[in-house]
């Protein structure tokens, strides 16, 4: 199997109209021309693909994900069932990007497969640091009633509370420079890094009808907290949510919404994104969805692995 690099038109379709929305033009627009995108080839077949981006930090060129994309955007094109040859094409497949990124002529390789792929050995086998992370899921076939049972219950009483304070959520108009502004405010205030070009064309460039959805909480017509959602044909993906310190409750009605938005949009799973954060997956946690690993893997130079595991204890 070979590696060839490819421009973004060929990787969307070769991903084709099944793959997730991170693999979709539209939520590659928001990074213009700053990714590299690849397929994996078996003589004339493509079988896979991923994409990444480069960059240059402290001295070092560097492969990473893109600011607000959970995973490389990997695929494989199998066809063969069969559990056995599956997983031995599959393994073929990982192995070949794990070449890939071992001969790459970088410092430093910060990657995350999507959940569901979880054999990585080709890249333990190349002394990849092989790191699990968690996300949860809720299946939406269940009724919104049995999704709410599920619940702890202080999200419950949370939710409820929010409603008794007269807290109203409602569709945001897409396209809004406040968006922008709430978000930026909010994730500065939180210490996280903004990333403010990507920030803007994820919710101004990418944001549409048909592929994510934004929630506004307001009360007494104030602005009291928000939450923008990406989606595809099979799975909603939480990706922002920010809100103010009163009234208490309206992060967790803000959820339960999306939750309800999904559910009627079609999607079969509703998947929060990652939970790493004690705080934050103490709170994902008690929405009673079930907990799936997803694992990123990395790889230094040695200057740049001294450097890291100073900054980045917990992966170097």
């Amino acid at each position: 199997m070979k590696v060839v690099e490819v421009d973004s038109e060929t990787f969307v379709t070769s991903a084709g109209s099944n793959a997730s929305v991170f693999c979709t033009a539209n939520w590659l627009s928001i990074y213009a021309h700053h990714l590299k995108y690849f397929l994996i080839q078996e003589g004339d077949d493509v079988v896979g693909g991923f994409y990444l981006m480069p960059g240059a930090k402290w001295g070092f060129n560097y492969y990473r994900l893109p600011p607000y994309t959970p995973n490389c955007g990997f695929f494989t094109r199998i066809e063969n069932k069969n559990t056995a040859v599956f997983q031995s094409k599959q393994k073929q497949i990982i192995d070949a990007f794990a070449g890939f990124c071992a001969d790459a002529k970088v410092g430093l390789i910060m990657l995350a497969m999507p959940t569901g792929v979880t054999d990585l050995q080709p890249f333990i086998w190349r002394d990849f640091k092989v790191v699990p992370n968690y996300t949860y899921t809720i299946e939406l076939s269940q009724s919104i009633e049995t999704i709410v049972q599920g619940f702890d219950p202080k999200h419950r009483n949370m939710v409820n509370k929010a409603m008794r304070e007269q807290v109203m959520v409602t569709d945001q108009v897409q396209n809004d420079i406040n968006l922008f502004n709430y978000f930026a405010t909010h994730l500065k205030a939180a210490g996280a890094n903004v990333y403010e070009k990507e920030l803007n064309n994820l919710l101004n460039v990418f944001s549409k009808t048909a592929n994510s959805f934004t929630l506004t909480a307001s009360k007494d017509d104030k602005v009291v907290g928000r939450v923008i959602c990406a989606y595809d044909s099979h799975t909603c993906y939480y990706l922002l949510g920010a809100t103010e310190r009163e009234p208490q409750g309206v992060n967790n009605l803000l959820v339960l919404r999306a939750i309800e938005k999904a559910k009627a949009l079609g999607c079969a799973v509703f998947d929060f994104e990652g939970s790493m954060l004690p705080g934050v997956e103490k709170f994902f946690r008690g929405f009673g969805g079930n907990m799936h690993p997803f694992f990123t893997f990395n790889k230094a130079s040695l200057p740049a692995e001294f450097l890291l595991k100073f900054r980045k204890r917990h992966i170097f």
